[in-house]
């Protein structure tokens, strides 16, 4: 069973997605200064980079139990705390009242 598109004329005639206000955006940005400051890149060993969560966040959790992800380069890692970063600030953003 195939799915089935719907026709071009009514694909274009959707509206547009609502532009966020200036409290979502401001909020967005408030979230992603915070966030810079949490998530943060350690090297371990050779070739070893560990993205963390800093600790103020979990209260009195010892930094080195809050491991978010390993990567083999700094590239890879530097990449995904950006992504996750940006994408939890646009979380944020989104749930502010318009």
């Amino acid at each position: 069973m195939s799915t089935k598109r719907k026709p071009m004329r009514a694909r274009r005639a959707m509206p547009d997605k609502p532009a966020p206000t200036d409290n979502q955006i401001e909020e967005a940005m408030l979230a992603f200064e915070r966030l810079k400051v949490r998530y943060f890149l350690t090297m371990l060993g050779e070739n070893e980079y560990v993205v963390r969560i800093s600790p103020e966040q979990f209260g009195d959790v010892p930094p080195d139990s809050i491991t978010i992800h390993r990567f083999t380069t700094e590239a890879d890692a530097r990449r995904w705390r950006e992504r996750e970063i940006i994408r939890l600030a646009i979380t944020a953003g989104m749930r502010a009242k318009p």
